[in-house]
């Protein structure tokens, strides 16, 4: 049976995108829910990976809504730019802990601890205000937009606008950790929440559609509706569940305030103290008490009196002397909003302790000149090791580091099951080149040295080291003898291509030995077989050399005293 929909007033100075849905037969809505519903049920059986079910399923159900708000906000209302009732800083400092919250959840992933956090945050903060703002705002005309009038945005309508974006978010977190539960988890309890995702689902996806029925309700209000009822069902199925209490959850908003908080009723009696009023006040358990009782300063009594005799917002400052003779110095600031407390006006009166923030500045400012020294010491201590460590000439490790290094490095080596090198070079002949060339290009041949074996060395786990006053090694992890050996030769062609400050190369020569162990053969002592070996190596190393250069030596003399050598010449 086919009904005739009511007409509505599209939103004032809307951009008139609701007109489509006013006019769709109930029939068509009905089979436009169910496609809906089937797509999302498609995306949920088909898509990867529970991730992408995830994100794909929370950005399709959260779209209705979101827009329904957006397109509402975003309406060209002049009243929207009207001057904010002071009201609205009473709910900003209920919702500040959801507003941290919030934005913490927009700089990192949201983790199960973070989000559960937030819900109760935020799920306090939202109904303690609907709680005691609904008949304030139904009298007072933000409502008359359901009946089809336009609505007066002054400060009472940005107050609404703003819980309804919060409770927008709200339920936007709601449904991303609905369906991330329901994809990942397989408990019994998970069914609850399976349950509660079609019930959120079914408000959000077809809240558009619910006009072509007849009834005569803008979206934006329909969709405010259905995320209050999904805020219930979603607290209800969580108590029934026992995973949370809602009376521990609304107080803890307050109890997490920095400012001291008291909520005065129309007798001047204290209804709600958090615990830094407590503190403050050196009272353990104000509420219910006068006024005059829990403040006994007569300066600090007046102000908050006369604030709410005048019923206008305040703010001043003033010295303050507790019970138990403290000095303090106060931020007051007073705020009467006409809201329902137990259907009584009340006064919320936020103290800030700036006394109690010199003394943390003070603080601040001594740790940080504490971390300044340590950093300092740090950096001195640094600096000394690196002197008992490093050669001071040409800045390599010496031969002590060296050697207690080594040990590690054949451990990680064996770990790796790999094979450890170690190159010993040695400079022939320096003593003679220091005579030749002085003492300061001696130095200069020195640092040059190290600079190319630090070019070799250029891995992390490469070291370079001068272990006496010609010999220099090079540790090497992880190289077989074949790469070794390239290591050794690379630093006899680099160091052969040095040259002093006048541009005189230098004429000398270079040798190496190379020694290498398997990774069986990394146990204890390793490090001394290696320096063994590779020394043994660079002084046979040495001798041949030396007996080459020997022979011929002593050839070149049979050749110059032969006859024929003599008649040539």
């Amino acid at each position: 049976m086919q009904g005739t929909p009511t007409e509505i007033t599209s939103p004032p100075g809307g951009l008139g995108l609701f007109t489509f849905w006013d006019r769709l037969p109930p029939t068509m809505a009905a089979f436009l829910l169910l496609v809906f519903t089937l797509a999302l049920a498609v995306l949920l059986r088909e898509s990867s990976s529970p991730t992408t079910r995830t994100y794909l399923l929370f950005v399709t159900t959260s779209l209705a809504g979101v827009a329904s708000t957006i397109l509402f906000i975003l309406a060209d209302d002049p009243a929207l730019v009207e001057s904010i009732h002071p009201h609205l800083f009473a709910v900003i400092t209920l919702l500040s802990p959801t507003i941290y919250q919030l934005a913490v959840l927009a700089g990192k992933r949201p983790s199960r601890a973070r989000l559960k956090i937030t819900l109760a945050w935020s799920s306090a903060a939202c109904f303690m205000i609907l709680h005691a703002t609904h008949g304030w705002l139904f009298t007072n005309g933000v409502y008359e937009y359901a009946w089809g009038y336009v609505p007066k945005l002054t400060g009472a309508g940005l107050i609404w606008l703003f819980y309804k974006g919060v409770l927008m978010t709200l339920a936007a977190l709601l449904i991303y950790r609905g369906y991330r539960d329901a994809a990942a988890g397989t408990a019994q309890r998970n069914r609850c929440r399976v349950l509660l995702i079609v019930v959120i689902t079914v408000l959000l996806g077809g809240v558009g559609m619910l006009p072509s029925l007849g009834i005569a309700v803008p979206p934006i209000l329909l969709a405010s509706v259905a995320v209050q009822i999904a805020l219930v069902t979603y607290v209800a199925i969580r108590y029934g569940l026992g995973e949370i209490t809602p009376t521990k959850m609304a107080f803890h908003v307050l109890d997490t305030l920095s400012e001291a908080l008291l909520v005065i009723d129309s007798d001047q009696k204290v209804h709600f103290a958090n615990p830094a009023a407590k503190r403050l006040f050196n009272c353990l358990e104000p509420t219910r008490m006068s006024l005059d009782k829990v403040i006994e300063d007569p300066r600090l009594l007046d102000t908050i009196l006369h604030s709410t005799h005048i019923g206008q917002a305040s703010q001043t400052e003033l010295p303050y002397t507790d019970n138990k003779g403290g000095q303090h110095r106060l931020r007051v600031s007073v705020n009467r909003p006409t809201v329902a407390w137990s259907s009584a006006p009340v006064t919320i009166c936020v103290l800030t302790n700036l006394s109690e923030n010199n003394e943390k500045s003070r603080r601040q400012h001594l740790s940080q000149r504490l971390s300044e020294t340590l950093f300092a010491l740090q950096e001195t201590n640094s600096r000394l090791r690196n002197s008992s460590s490093r050669d001071p000439l040409t800045n390599l490790y010496n031969r002590r580091h060296m050697e207690g290094v080594l040990d590690r490095l054949c451990y990680a080596t064996r770990q790796n099951n790999a094979y450890m090198s170690l190159v010993l070079i040695r400079l022939e002949p320096l003593h003679g080149l220091r005579v030749r060339f002085t003492e300061a290009e001696g130095n200069t041949l020195l640092r040059q040295t190290a600079i190319a074996l630090e070019e070799i060395a250029s891995r992390p786990s490469y070291i370079a080291a001068r272990l006496g006053e010609d010999l220099f090694a090079l540790a090497l992890p992880n190289t077989t003898a074949t790469e070794a050996l390239h290591a050794a030769h690379r630093a006899e062609a680099l160091i052969k291509t040095l040259t002093s400050d006048s541009g005189t190369p230098y004429p000398l020569d270079v040798a190496a030995g190379i020694a290498t162990l398997p990774a069986a053969e990394l146990g204890t002592g390793a490090a001394q077989a290696l320096l063994y070996q590779a020394e043994t190596c660079l002084q046979e190393t040495t001798e041949r050399r030396r007996r080459v250069l020997a022979d011929r030596t002593a050839i070149d003399a049979q050749e110059d005293e032969s006859p024929l050598n003599g008649g040539l010449s």
